[in-house]
């Protein structure tokens, strides 16, 4: 199950939000936060203003949480399952690289993963 909280919202939307599941204060945010990484889990830093993204990046990789602090592509939360599985695609020509399957592939096949690994 994935958990989606909402902190420090400037222009409240609730048409283009509705998969966050609260907005809460910050004392329960903290609390929330440290039961997701307590128990395992991960939390996604995101903010794509100039004035915020070199924070961004600096908290998330000190804490070693995934980030995105540059161009937000629209649906990236909202379709986690179609993310998640290009993300998995990916990982998955990248191996295939390494390991020499796609050495084995003919010239097409193998230029035709490239090109969608590249993209």
């Amino acid at each position: 199950m994935v958990t989606k909280l909402v902190i420090g919202i400037r222009a409240w939307r609730p048409t283009s939000l509705d998969s966050v599941i609260a907005s809460i204060s910050s004392t329960d945010a903290l609390n929330f936060v440290g039961k997701v990484i307590g128990g395992g889990g991960s939390i996604m830093f995101v903010g794509t203003k100039r004035s915020a993204r070199d924070t961004v990046a600096e908290q998330a990789a000190r804490c070693g949480m995934p980030f995105v602090n540059h161009r937000w592509l629209g649906g990236m939360m909202t379709n986690y399952a179609t993310v998640r599985a290009s993300v998995r695609r990916l990982k998955t020509l990248q191996t295939m690289e390494l390991d020499g399957t796609m050495a084995k592939l003919n010239k097409k096949e193998a230029l035709m993963m490239t090109r969608e690994r590249e993209t």
